[in-house]
């Protein structure tokens, strides 16, 4: 069996998510520094991410932690980013199978994801077959996730039938939500605003980058026209 891991890029949303929870980052910076051998390690061990939640819940409720993490996270103006680009009219079933094949395998070393249809509803088990423990609240976490995960795509968030946690497995059953067209063109239009609202904020510290790279070029060439006028 191999190591469960986590991805440094959701260990990075899980510290970017402190700011919104008013939790000093300090202790939690040395937290990363421990486990990370190398500075631009891939994968970090998921023991990393169970400490973060246990020192996380010292400070506050699980409930909120969930909500912040959870369902705020995939309505952040960052995920709006790629709810636009991802823009789409695939079913729910396909959309949850991208999530299965692509990324869940991308975040995490030894979790799996499996769709099962039955009926009108469906039945996701996100299980491993790894050594090491997930920790109960990122599994309360993906519930959220789950049931916002069609917002992506400019659709409604799925009706939660049922969710249950067994050890490391979580098993829950959705019923896709029906989106009008009118909605998810609205839809559109609003991510596109938040694109371009990050594009110009993007485009503005790149302006400053290079402003500050220019000034300092050119104290570059005074010092070394003066270097040799002496």
């Amino acid at each position: 069996m191999t190591e469960l891991k986590i991805s440094r890029l959701i260990m990075n949303l899980l510290m970017d998510s402190l700011d919104k929870l008013k939790v000093d980052r300090k202790e939690f910076e040395q937290l990363l520094e421990k486990y990370s051998d190398k500075e631009f390690a891939k994968y970090l061990p998921m023991k990393a991410m169970n400490e973060f939640f246990d020192l996380l819940l010292q400070y506050v409720p699980e409930e909120k932690i969930v909500k912040v993490i959870g369902k705020d996270g995939i309505y952040s103006d960052r995920i709006a980013l790629f709810k636009n680009l991802a823009f789409s009219f695939i079913s729910h079933n396909t959309l949850y199978k991208i999530q299965s094949s692509f990324v869940i395998p991308y975040f995490y070393k030894g979790i799996k994801l499996s769709i099962k249809k039955e009926g009108k509803y469906l039945r996701l088990t996100q299980y491993t077959d790894s050594e090491g423990l997930i920790h109960p609240v990122l599994l309360k976490i993906y519930i959220d996730v789950y049931q916002n995960f069609p917002v992506i795509i400019g659709r409604r968030p799925a009706n939660l039938i049922s969710s249950s946690i067994q050890g490391n497995t979580l098993e829950v059953v959705v019923e896709p939500s029906k989106s009008s067209f009118f909605y998810m063109i609205m839809y559109y239009f609003k991510t596109r605003k938040a694109y371009f609202d990050a594009r110009s904020s993007y485009l503005n510290l790149i302006n400053e980058l290079r402003e500050e790279s220019d000034r300092k070029n050119e104290e570059l060439i005074r010092l070394n026209h003066l270097l040799d006028q002496s």
